[in-house]
């Protein structure tokens, strides 16, 4: 990091499985030391998703008493916010703890933000949106086809999927990265790398208008476009007469 003249520093991290505060102070116990020994910095922690629901008044406590810029990750072999209970308790988190941001996260670090994280990064894939616990395996599988942000879903799909809806169905992009170009088109040699272009194009494009907004704006607009995005998932699902399940974190974001 200091080879790489960072703003800030970043401790190296821990993970803290569920339900064991021991862990929680030893973590931060630790984090804290190598912030010490490099002067300053933002503590980091990889915490189960539980700590946002069942065991959030400790993390909580836990937190405040660190006194220190917080970096969080979370881990869950799928989507980490998608358990019940889990945005609300990020959001009582962000309330009452200063200073934290979200890391390896999907657009769940724009609702973040939007509710007052001091920043948050979005994964440019899938195996980068959250951790996976060291005792758990991964949910899903590797398909080889790349995963494609779809703007007014608020949500990736795989590239063969959209390649398989009827073509009048198929989203499609008008940022410079694609002009006007179909979001099925990344199958094949090249299909990877070109849709990572579009996912940081696309991304980027939806942060900027809820962030380029007030503060005070950003939670309103950010929920108005989850419930947006979930209005779009029901014509998707007209359209190509196959089920599309919202995600429940989509749902959480869009009732808060």
């Amino acid at each position: 990091q200091r080879a790489a003249q960072v703003a800030e520093y970043v401790s190296p991290g821990v993970y803290v499985p569920a339900r064991d505060r021991n862990a929680l102070v030893r973590g931060i116990e630790s984090q804290t030391r190598w912030l010490e020994q490099a002067g300053s910095g933002r503590l980091s922690l990889a915490v189960h998703w539980r700590w946002l629901t069942v065991d959030l008044p400790a993390f909580t406590s836990e937190l405040l008493g660190a006194g220190l810029p917080i970096t969080l990750a979370l881990a869950d072999p799928n989507d980490p916010l998608g358990h019940a209970g889990a945005v609300k308790g990020l959001v009582k988190v962000l309330n009452e703890v200063p200073d934290v941001a979200l890391f390896r996260a999907d657009v769940g670090a724009l609702g973040a933000i939007a509710h007052g994280a001091t920043a948050g990064a979005v994964g440019t894939g899938t195996s980068v949106r959250h951790v996976v616990p060291p005792d758990r395996p991964a949910g899903g599988g590797r398909t080889g086809s790349p995963s494609v942000f779809c703007p007014e879903l608020l949500d990736w799909r795989l590239a063969s999927v959209l390649a398989a809806f009827p073509r009048r169905s198929v989203p499609i992009c008008h940022l410079t990265c694609c002009q006007g170009q179909s979001l099925a088109r990344f199958i094949g040699p090249g299909g990877t790398e070109e849709a990572r272009r579009h996912n940081l194009h696309a991304v980027h494009d939806v942060a900027r208008q809820i962030l380029e907004l007030d503060r005070t704006a950003q939670p309103v607009a950010f929920r108005n476009a989850c419930r947006q995005a979930l209005s779009a998932l029901d014509r998707l699902e007209l359209a190509v007469s196959t089920p599309q399940t919202p995600r429940p974190q989509l749902k959480a974001w869009a009732s808060i």
